[in-house]
């Protein structure tokens, strides 16, 4: 079974960035807000906007990846906790590559994170750890074919009791 860890204790670099609600202090106060408008700039194009809404399970397994090798993806939770698994390509210039289950790791986002995926990373939709709920995700449209590939060594488990 794989270990899922939280995003606030995970060095998230290497994917891409995470983005939450800054810990500095705001650009722009309001007499009713406290905007952070300068965090990250997505790059130019148009934008597919989706939501996904998904059931939990107490037990996990992730057989297949998806990787977007002409667009960075942003993940954010909607209404609730969810987990999502992630790994890094090993050689992006390998248009057969499946991701491998040893480079897996399972990641907890909570509402109020923000991911946004490299191009390249594989990941997993988004599991709901306790109960239904929805997501967010936005990539630029582009005229390229989802690469979804099993898991050379998978599936990846994980128990959603465990996760905090």
């Amino acid at each position: 079974m794989g270990k899922v860890v939280d995003i606030k204790d995970f060095d998230f670099s290497p994917y891409g960035r995470y983005l939450a609600v800054p810990d500095k202090a705001p650009g722009l106060v309001t007499d009713h807000s406290r905007c952070w408008g300068q965090e990250y700039t997505l790059p130019m194009g148009q934008m597919r906007f989706g939501v996904e809404d998904a059931d939990p399970s107490p037990v996990i397994s992730i057989d297949k990846l998806e990787q977007h090798r002409l667009s960075k993806e942003v993940v954010i939770p909607g209404n609730t906790d969810f987990v999502i698994a992630l790994a890094l390509p090993r050689d992006i210039h390998d248009m057969e590559e499946h991701p491998n289950a040893e480079d897996v790791v399972l990641i907890a986002i909570h509402p109020g994170d923000i991911l946004v995926l490299d191009e390249h990373v594989w990941h997993s939709g988004c599991y709901p750890v306790r109960s239904s709920g929805h997501y967010f995700f936005m990539y630029k449209v582009r005229d390229e074919e989802l690469y979804w590939r099993e898991i050379i060594g998978g599936p990846v488990k994980a128990y959603m009791e465990d996760v905090r």
